[in-house]
């Protein structure tokens, strides 16, 4: 039987897919870039030759650069997206700082909580910008093993300090790092994630998930003296940009060289992009593009972009992808690579939120010539790009518009080119992308495109919606305070404003006092205070509920020494963390489940309302309900209640 050559490619790539989740799994790096434009790179069609790039120039071209690589047209969103794997309309398009519900809602299972299902140990560290609301979107409660973030969207480098509500921000998996901040943010951050791949063959993961936010070249504009050079330019806010470039170029090099050293390198994928376009209202530059970040022209969402590392073919090295890519589809490509699905069954579950829209792009990767499987992008509210063709509504002047090589210009560096170009309102415009990638054509008035103008408005009419925080769901995390009142008990420095309410309804800031200590009694039933999950003391057997604490009758049979400590039964190989096939037994590691065969006990501290898992193995660990709500499993003991005691009959 013939075969026809796109299903001898899905079979390779089929095969090689398979392949891949039969061998180790593989790791996983995504590095994302902030404010960061196409001629401010040294790789690809659009890059500088004066970029401060060697490292990225180097990775590009031992791997796949994505020409078409879409993102938001600036921060929050973006990121989102990516943890996500829904399109920015489907997930948050505002930039809410974290003082306000937003980011990425609570219902939605992030590339962390996937990945770390898969047995991946994941880190983060940088600019996370995902929501703070509430304390369940912090990375700790979402699946990050390890992470050192700041919350929100614009902090000063050295300092930490957030204008917008006048405060530090720099967060430590739980709690405010005080004391932390004074160090240039790159630095810091790079430090982190140097720890955590030092750290990584200790913990008894499978595979390493490494998300690596730069902060850098964001606003505000800060370089130290030793990474300026004046032979680029005697305009000093354009050598502190270019600065702002070299520290990130070193930081890459200093991880991924880490990364070989411990052998990771050949079993590993790296994705790097931008988040949005240059900002050109400062040193950004994204020529010969249209626009920049704040704008839905091709500088502000075409994102510089490639994929490096051991796991990208042979045969696929230095070559070009003009394959239609979204950030949002990164979340299923990870997902189907660790071994797992692309689909999101927290959010099946729960409901309430739109379902992912995120497409396995691996093929481009993994065979040459390899599609992505996507043809269509909802890039805004007033934005679509499908195949060659973009609808685009702008207005004019503003950010609408083209600037030269050199920009900026500044009036000290000697150059002559123009500053920039105005564009001309768009309302709409259609633009064929391949062809006129500097959208100067507007083909919106020929009838000859008429029918694709169409086709394309009917798709933006036909999107709906959708924003984390508008339908006011925050869970279970409805105790909250004051952004003053926070920050007058950590020092200035910011955190998330919601925490679980332990005995609603909450209308106090502050959290009642836990009962006396005590152990667990016979009959007692322990309801987790951010999850469906229950964990039943009854004399001589105890159990869990995955779905509901209203039927006991669900629970898994585990023993109980009858003093409140849970032992696992006797008769049963079923572990509290359900696995396929069950692992017995577990080891004492964050993010592991709780599970059969577990040299420990679990002891509930009335005092504190946590499970302690008593082992001296265990030290500092206790039982958690898992990011998405479906399981309980150890993790590091935190400074919140974690378990209430309610009647059997709740």
């Amino acid at each position: 039987m013939l075969l026809s050559p796109r299903t001898r490619q899905a079979l390779a790539v089929t095969a090689l897919v398979t392949s891949a989740v039969a061998a180790p799994k593989p790791h996983l790096v995504y590095v994302l870039a902030d404010d960061y434009g196409h001629h401010n790179v040294g790789f690809g069609e659009h890059g500088s030759p004066n970029a401060p790039t060697p490292t990225l120039n180097k990775l590009a071209a031992e791997g796949v650069i994505l020409d078409r690589f879409h993102a938001y047209k600036f921060c929050s969103p973006t990121r989102c997206s990516f943890l996500s794997g829904r399109l920015p309309i489907h997930v948050n398009t505002a930039n809410r700082p974290s003082s306000q519900n937003g980011g990425v809602d609570l219902r939605m299972a992030i590339i962390s909580e996937k990945l770390q299902e898969q047995g991946y140990y994941c880190g983060v560290a940088g600019k996370w910008h995902g929501g703070a609301y509430v304390e369940g979107q912090i990375p700790a409660l979402r699946g990050f093993n390890r992470s050192l973030v700041f919350l929100n969207g614009n902090e000063d480098h050295y300092t930490q300090y957030f204008g917008i509500l006048n405060g530090y921000d720099l967060f430590k998996e739980r709690s405010p790092a005080i004391g932390m901040n004074g160090t240039y943010g790159t630095f810091m951050y790079t430090e982190h994630h140097l720890q955590t791949i030092e750290l990584f063959p200790s913990t008894g993961a499978e595979a390493l998930f490494l998300f690596i936010a730069y902060q850098n070249t964001h606003a505000p504009y800060e370089s130290p003296a030793q990474y300026l050079n004046s032979s680029v330019t005697p305009a000093h806010d354009k050598q502190t940009f270019f600065g702002m470039i070299s520290i990130l170029d070193e930081s890459v090099a200093n991880i991924t060289n880490a990364l070989k050293s411990k052998g990771l390198w050949d079993n590993l994928l790296l994705v790097f992009s931008c988040d949005n376009g240059g900002e050109q209202g400062g040193p950004g530059n994204n020529y010969p593009l249209r626009g920049g970040k704040y704008t839905d022209f091709e500088g502000g969402v075409r994102q510089a972009a490639f994929a490096s590392g051991g796991l990208i073919l042979p045969t696929v090295r230095g070559t070009t992808s003009a394959e239609i890519i979204a950030i949002a589809d990164m979340w299923a490509t990870f997902s189907v690579l660790a071994g797992g699905d692309a689909v999101d069954h927290k959010a099946a579950v729960i409901g309430g939120v739109p379902p992912v829209d995120s497409v396995d792009v691996s093929a481009v990767f993994l065979s040459v010539g390899g599609r992505s499987n996507r043809d269509t992008i909802v890039l805004s509210s007033t934005a679509v790009t499908k195949g060659a063709f973009k609808v685009v509504h702008e207005s004019a002047g503003g950010k609408n518009i083209w600037v030269g090589s050199e920009w900026p210009a500044y009036d000290n560096n000697g150059s002559s080119v123009g500053l920039s170009t105005k564009g001309p309102a768009c309302s709409p415009c259609l633009f064929n992308v391949v062809n006129d990638t500097e959208e100067r054509h507007d083909l919106s008035a020929m009838p000859e495109y008429a029918s694709t103008l169409a086709d394309l408005l009917d798709i933006l009419n036909k999107t709906v919606p959708f924003q984390t925080g508008d339908d006011g769901y925050q869970g279970n995390y409805t105790n909250c305070t004051t952004v003053a009142a926070y920050k007058a008990a950590h020092a200035d420095f910011l955190g998330p404003v919601c925490y679980p309410c332990a005995h609603p309804p909450c209308t106090s800031p502050t959290p009642p006092p836990p009962p006396p200590p005590g152990p667990a009694k016979a009959g007692e039933l322990l309801r987790s205070m951010t999850s469906g999950l229950c964990v039943q003391f009854n004399g001589a057997r105890a159990g869990v509920s995955l779905t509901s604490c209203n039927n006991a009758s669900a629970m898994q049979r585990w023993s109980s020494n009858g003093e409140g400590a849970v032992l696992p039964s006797q008769d049963s190989s079923m572990c509290l963390r359900p696995t396929n096939p069950p692992k017995v037994p577990a080891s004492c590691v964050a993010g592991n489940g709780v599970m059969a065969g577990l040299n420990a006990c679990i002891q509930y501290s009335r005092a504190t309302q946590q499970l302690n898992a008593t082992s001296s193995s265990c030290t500092g660990l206790c039982v958690s309900p898992s990011p998405d709500h479906t399981h309980i499993e150890l993790q590091p003991c935190g400074t919140q209640p974690e378990w209430e005691l309610v009647p059997v009959s709740n």
